[in-house]
């Protein structure tokens, strides 16, 4: 698919309103009213290096904490080493391969359906 499918405007954790593009129908949904779904997430301990709550965890740690500095430090580290490593990469001619999104034109597209059963 290419162009614009739909578009959204809102806020996360207030009212979001949907138009389809296709046939400009549009559909408001109030997050503030919506229960909680958690999350089914691996424990960090099993997780890749590269996954969200591993990656990230000194950053969410210091942050529940309060420590502004420690987390801003946890921050810099992640996005330097991320830096070399796609400095790495580029000197040895190695392409970036997400794991769950593909290039499709100018658009990044998430691998499987979100509508397909797991």
């Amino acid at each position: 698919s290419s162009g614009i499918n739909a578009e959204y405007g809102g806020e996360w954790n207030g009212k979001l309103k949907f138009t389809d593009e296709s046939n400009k129908s549009s559909e408001v949904i109030n997050t503030e009213v919506l229960s909680v779904v958690p999350k089914l997430v691996k424990p960090v301990c099993e997780q890749k290096e590269n996954e969200s709550r591993r990656l990230w965890r000194d950053v969410t740690l210091a942050l529940r904490n309060n420590d502004i500095d420690k987390a801003t430090a946890a921050k810099t580290a992640n996005e330097e080493r991320q830096r070399s490593e796609g400095k790495a990469r580029a000197a040895e001619d190695i392409a970036w391969v997400p794991s769950y999104f593909e290039l499709e034109g100018e658009s990044w597209i998430y691998k499987k359906s979100l509508a397909e059963p797991k």
